[in-house]
């Protein structure tokens, strides 16, 4: 297998966006990382949503039953109740479980993989090839990242910068 430069370029984009998503987290202190004056803006809740997307848009689903939302926590991310969503250090781990999950994907999909016929079509509205799911999948990350950075500065707690 030669240069990969769709792979590369996508799993350096990725980086640099979790590295985001990290410094975003840790930003939080703890009184504040599980509260909130709006429940769905909840630092917590908009960082599981990022996490858990990844993980399930990153999956080889092809012959496969898909695994239901919320199936790690037994609560999908909008209706987990605030004390029962995951702590700042088993979200980062689970951050780390994923990053190594897209990058794996994506490198085993190759350029050749993610600009032909995906093999599982389960995810229509992304576009019609896997490279169009990992530019979906990035996009939705920053949405939701955009989120958790307007908590930060309606807190007044400094945000990551912009990688």
């Amino acid at each position: 297998m030669g240069a990969q430069p769709v792979v590369e370029s996508l799993i350096e984009h990725y980086t640099r966006t979790w590295d985001m998503v990290r410094g975003a987290i840790e930003a939080f202190p703890d009184d504040g990382w599980r509260a909130g004056d709006v429940d769905q803006l909840v630092p917590a809740r908009q960082a599981l949503h990022i996490v858990e997307t990844a993980d399930y848009y990153s999956g080889e689903w092809e012959g496969a039953e898909m695994i239901p939302w919320g199936a790690r926590l037994d609560y999908e991310w909008e209706a987990c109740p605030r004390d029962k969503l995951p702590s700042q250090a088993d979200l980062l781990s689970y951050l780390d479980e994923v990053k190594a999950k897209v990058e794996a994907w994506l490198t085993k999909r190759g350029d050749d993989g993610l600009l032909g016929e995906p093999p599982d079509k389960c995810f229509p509205w992304t576009g019609a090839c896997d490279l169009s799911r990992a530019l979906f999948l990035i996009r939705h990350t920053h949405h939701h990242l955009g989120k958790i950075h307007s908590e930060l500065r309606r807190r007044g707690i400094a945000r990551p910068d912009w990688r």
